[in-house]
């Protein structure tokens, strides 16, 4: 495919360069002058294999790339080991998740989609109750976040409760400690947003699943 032209080629040099990434083992490096002498072991080195990130924006996840990028989460063999996507990849999975997406035109008005009740993101068009849409989301997160909370608090007194039954309750340093031994990073909660959606056409879904990991740097 590479050498059939146009966006073709670009296409088939992708899929040379995934492949490559996918059969690569450390073995086919020679090893490094500091190596000791585990990682110069043979059985080791051909073991060790390419840790496949995948990043990607909003808009993919708005079009049906979604559907790709939930194939390769949910599949049997799974290949991509860590997700980076912006903040818009997270909401728009997930409003996927709760209003059909419809393909329209680029050139449709603007003004007249509105009057239908629609909206339009390139040549997909998107219904415009964002009351309801918006509304949901917004509540359903709250609820999440909710859990969450609660969920670290009771872990958190459960622990404090053993440690002050094993030191003595006036350790202040043990109470600290236990109160702050929970951090919800970003990453965790979308976790939990990909747990709590529990719907198997988002990706989110999948990379809670299957333990994929997902950073969300803007």
């Amino acid at each position: 495919m590479s050498f059939t032209g146009f966006q073709a080629s670009n296409l088939g040099d992708a899929i040379d360069i995934v492949s490559q990434m996918i059969d690569w083992r450390l073995s086919h490096e020679a090893p490094a002058d500091d190596c000791n002498e585990g990682e110069r072991d043979p059985a080791y080195r051909n073991s060790v294999e390419c840790k496949i990130f995948l990043g990607f924006t909003s808009n993919l996840v708005s079009s049906g790339i979604r559907q790709i990028i939930r194939f390769l989460l949910g599949c049997r063999f799974l290949v991509v080991e860590v997700l980076v996507t912006t903040a818009g990849g997270i909401e728009e999975d997930l409003i996927k998740c709760l209003a059909p997406t419809y393909k329209g035109d680029f050139s449709l008005p603007g003004d007249y989609l509105c009057s239908e009740g629609l909206n339009k993101i390139g040549n997909l068009l998107v219904p415009n109750d964002k009351l309801s849409i918006t509304a949901n989301l917004r509540t359903g997160l709250c609820q999440i976040c909710t859990r969450c909370y609660m969920n670290s608090v009771q872990r958190n007194i459960l622990h404090l409760l053993c440690l002050m039954k094993m030191h003595g309750q006036n350790d202040d340093v043990i109470v600290d400690q236990s109160l702050d031994s929970k951090i919800w990073t970003p990453s965790k909660v979308i976790v939990h947003l990909g747990k709590e959606i529990n719907d198997e056409s988002s990706y989110l879904y999948w990379a809670y699943k299957n333990g994929v990991s997902l950073y969300c740097p803007a």
